[in-house]
C-alpha cells in the first residue's frame, strides 16, 4: 500500500433496507428485457408487480441485512456477441461474451450500486480524474481536460508525453481477493456491507448458451459479469459527440463537418444540391456546426459552474471577482487567462469557456435550472446562426 494513502474515516457497515416505493420504481423504469434463466417473463412480472411487490422487497432486503446473495443470482447464461459485423463468425477470438443475468438480480445490484455510489461521493473517495461509471462524468469531460492541458503546455513551449493504456478484457481479469481488499482497506467497506461483497464475488457460475444449445455450469473465479449492473454503475448524435473538443479549430477543420450536415439536411428536406443550405438549417431548427460546438462548451460551462460536472474542469472555470465594487460583480463572470499563442492555448476549454460565457446576455448565463439555460442558449445561438434569415 502507499504511504501516501489516507484510509477512508467512514465506513460503509451495512446497507440500508428500501421500501416498497423505491423497489416499484427501480423495476418500474428497468427495461422489460428478459433471460434465458428468469423464471417467468419481465413483462409479467411488471404487470403482477402489485401482488409479488412485497416476497420480492423481502427477497431484497434480505440480501441487505444478511450479507448474502442467492445462488440462483449468481448464475449468469453467456451469450457470444461477434464484436464487428465485418469481422469472420468462425474465429472465437471475434466474439465478445455478455453475461445475461436474471432480472431481479439486477434490480438488488441496482440497489448496492445506489448505496454504494453515494457513499463514495459522499466521502470524497472516488480518484479525482476517474471519469467512467460517475454521474457527470464522461469521456467527453475527460478529453477536454486532457487536451486543455496538452494545449497550455504547448502555450507555453512545453512539450508533453501522452501515455495511454488499454488493458485487455479488463473486466475478466479482475482478480476477487484484490477486489475485496480495495473495497476493504481504500474504500472503507466493512462489517455486513463487505460480506454481502463477499457472497456476490463467491460460487458464481456461468454457462453458453448458443443455437439453443447449453453449455456445462463453469465457477467464475476472476473478473465481474459484463452484463451487470455494478459494473456500469454507471445523425446529429454523432456530429455532437465529444464536439466540445473542436472549439477554436481550423475553419477547414469545421468545414468538412458543415458539408456533412448539409447533405444530411438536404436528405431529410429532400432538398436540390444546390438549394442554399442555410434556410434548410434553419427549417430543421438545426444549428450549424460552428454553434453546435459553442452550444457544447457553454453547457458544459454551465454544468460545472452548478455541479453537474466533474470537479477538475470547474477548477477551470475561476470566477471573476473585481478589486472594486462594479456593476459586472454580480452577473457571473468568468476570469480569461492570458495566452501566447490563439492556436494553442487560445483553443483550451480553460480560455475559450470564459471567453464564449462572457459573451452571452445576463438572461442566458443567470438561468436557474439545466433546462432554461439549454433553452435561452439555444434560443441565443440560433438568433446569432440565421439572423439574416429571421423575418
Amino acid at each position: 500500500m502507499s504511504t501516501s494513502f489516507v484510509a477512508p474515516k467512514e465506513k460503509l457497515q451495512y446497507f440500508t433496507a428500501i421500501g416498497q416505493e423505491e423497489l416499484n420504481k427501480l423495476i418500474t423504469v428497468s427495461k422489460p428485457t428478459t433471460c434465458l434463466l428468469d423464471p417467468v417473463p419481465t413483462k409479467l412480472l411488471k404487470e403482477l408487480l402489485p401482488v409479488a411487490e412485497e416476497p420480492l422487497l423481502n427477497i431484497i432486503n434480505s440480501s441487505l441485512s444478511l450479507g448474502h446473495v442467492p445462488k440462483p443470482f449468481k448464475l449468469a447464461v453467456i451469450k457470444p456477441l461477434i464484436k464487428k459485423p465485418q469481422l469472420d463468425p468462425s474465429e472465437l477470438a471475434n466474439y465478445r461474451p455478455i453475461s445475461n443475468l436474471p432480472f431481479m438480480s439486477k434490480i438488488l445490484e441496482k440497489v448496492i450500486s445506489a448505496q454504494l455510489c453515494s457513499f463514495l461521493q459522499k466521502n470524497d473517495i472516488y480518484e479525482e480524474f476517474q471519469s467512467g461509471f460517475r454521474p457527470h462524468h464522461s469521456t467527453e469531460t475527460a478529453l477536454v481536460k486532457i487536451t486543455n492541458d496538452l494545449l497550455l503546455a504547448s502555450d507555453q513551449g512545453c512539450i508533453s508525453l501522452l501515455v495511454l493504456l488499454d488493458l485487455s478484457a479488463a473486466f475478466d481479469t479482475i482478480d476477487h481477493d484484490i477486489l475485496i481488499d480495495r473495497l476493504q482497506n481504500y474504500a472503507g467497506i466493512q462489517g455486513q456491507a463487505l460480506k454481502w461483497f463477499r457472497s456476490y464475488l463467491s460460487d458464481r457460475y456461468h454457462f453458453v448458451y448458443l443455437n439453443g444449445e447449453s453449455s456445462q455450469l463453469s465457477p467464475v473465479k476472476y473478473g465481474v459479469p459484463q452484463g451487470s449492473v455494478l459494473v456500469h454503475a454507471f445523425m446529429t448524435s454523432r456530429l455532437d459527440y465529444c464536439n466540445a473538443l473542436l472549439g477554436g479549430c481550423p475553419a477547414s477543420s469545421i468545414n468538412k463537418l458543415q458539408i456533412v450536415q448539409n447533405a444530411a439536411a438536404r436528405v431529410l428536406t429532400r432538398s436540390r444540391k444546390y438549394d442554399h443550405i442555410t434556410p434548410i438549417l434553419k427549417s430543421l431548427h438545426w444549428l450549424p456546426i460552428r454553434f453546435r460546438i459553442s452550444y457544447k462548451i457553454a453547457l458544459l460551462t454551465y454544468k460545472a459552474l452548478n455541479g453537474l460536472a466533474p470537479a477538475y474542469l470547474t477548477s477551470l472555470l475561476p470566477r471573476y471577482n473585481p478589486s472594486r465594487s462594479l456593476r459586472s460583480q454580480n452577473s457571473g463572470l468568468l476570469v480569461v487567462p492570458r495566452i501566447a499563442k490563439s492556436t494553442k492555448g487560445g483553443r483550451a476549454f480553460s480560455h475559450l469557456a470564459p471567453k464564449l460565457w462572457n459573451s452571452l446576455p445576463d438572461n442566458v448565463r443567470g438561468s436557474d435550472t439545466l433546462s432554461l439555460f439549454k433553452s435561452r442558449l439555444k434560443t441565443h445561438l440560433f438568433s446569432q446562426a440565421f439572423k439574416k434569415c429571421i423575418s
